[in-house]
């Protein structure tokens, strides 16, 4: 008898002085009697304790947040974790961790940048991932040439229509712009007919319609030979072909609007 002079106590486990009955830790492990029972642990065996993942002192088998970090941990995918709570991809990585929540092939910062370029994306679904045409890794909403064809997309936005990265053709392109983004075949569209000129080849009447100008000398010389060689025809037999004089700046100043009004040649012809 441990206290043989005290009728209510006989032992004292752990030696403390406090007899067992009174003592609330018979082992003196650190967990009161009462919750080590509830812990399912030994209140008289000092190596059988409670786990205690959080340290907060309450065993794990009755603590409803073992890691507490404020998910509890029935909706908890690392109930022991205290850094992690969900597994978007169930790769055995949480998500804080994971560089690829959704296991898309997607980074997690590759395609919150898409979405907050206007693009498609969404780190935590595998189902809505970054649109990318070329797939060069690098997303359409991002990417500075979309078909990957060596010719930039288009910097401008077609009012009411969307980004240039999502127009088969885009009219106000300039300069070395796409005006196909989509279409890794074509870039270029000279006559603005909507056709990419690699497959629909631009021809001279197409540039002259287009730009008139550069052919406007071409078209005057053209016209001033021909207008020569009827002058040299109607005066045949007046003269020698020595004698013809160079008629260009005589046909750039000619009235082509059609009239009654007989020429002078013909007049000095009908005096004849």
């Amino acid at each position: 008898d441990a206290f043989p002079l005290d009728q209510t106590e006989v032992s004292d486990y752990d030696g403390d002085g406090d007899g067992d009955a009174v003592d609330e830790d018979d082992d003196n492990d650190g967990w009161t009697d009462v919750d080590e029972l509830s812990c399912l642990t030994e209140p008289l065996d000092t190596m059988d304790v409670p786990s205690d993942n959080d340290g907060d002192g309450e065993c794990d088998l009755t603590d409803g947040d073992d890691d507490n970090d404020g998910m509890i941990d029935l909706d908890d995918a690392f109930p022991n974790n205290p850094f992690e709570t969900r597994d978007s991809d169930g790769d055995g990585i949480g998500d804080n961790t994971d560089n690829d929540d959704d296991g898309d092939g997607w980074l997690d910062a590759q395609e919150v940048a898409c979405a907050n370029a206007g693009g498609s994306g969404d780190k935590d679904s595998a189902a809505e991932t970054p649109v990318d045409l070329d797939n060069d890794g690098l997303c359409d909403a991002i990417d500075p040439d979309d078909d990957n064809d060596g010719f930039p997309d288009p910097s401008c936005v077609n009012t009411g229509i969307g980004t240039p990265s999502q127009l088969e053709y885009v009219e106000c392109a300039e300069g070395d712009e796409d005006r196909f983004p989509r279409d890794s075949a074509e870039w270029f569209d000279a006559n603005e007919d909507e056709l990419g000129d690699n497959a629909n080849p631009v021809t001279l009447i197409d540039n002259v319609m287009f730009d008139p100008a550069p052919y406007a000398g071409i078209a005057v010389a053209i016209g001033a030979a021909g207008y020569g060689l009827l002058q040299l025809n109607r005066n045949a037999g007046q003269g020698t072909e020595d004698e013809a004089e160079d008629y260009t700046e005589e046909f750039e100043d000619f009235d082509f609007e059609e009239d009654d009004e007989p020429s002078d040649d013909e007049e000095d012809g009908e005096e004849d």
